[in-house]
């Protein structure tokens, strides 16, 4: 048995609603969180068109609920 065929460059890339914190706990000092260091790269290497939604920063720049709203917003 044969395997089947890989997906061809005329598929469409998976889109992806990354909901993540950039930084360790929000923190630009503290380095990059541990979900970005570990699967950002591996969605852009797989071709993934990603929407990237930095929650942690977005609440600390305009508050959780605005944060929410606008998560909502995307979803939508």
């Amino acid at each position: 048995m044969s395997a089947p065929p890989l997906p061809t460059a005329s598929c469409k890339p998976l889109k992806v609603l990354y909901v993540v914190m950039k930084h360790d706990y929000g923190v630009p000092e503290q380095g990059l969180s541990y979900e970005h260091a570990n699967f950002y790269g591996s969605l852009v290497h797989m071709g993934c068109d990603i929407l990237y939604f930095d929650f942690a920063t977005l609440s600390k720049a305009h508050g959780r609920t605005r944060m929410n709203e606008r998560l909502r917003e995307v979803v939508d």
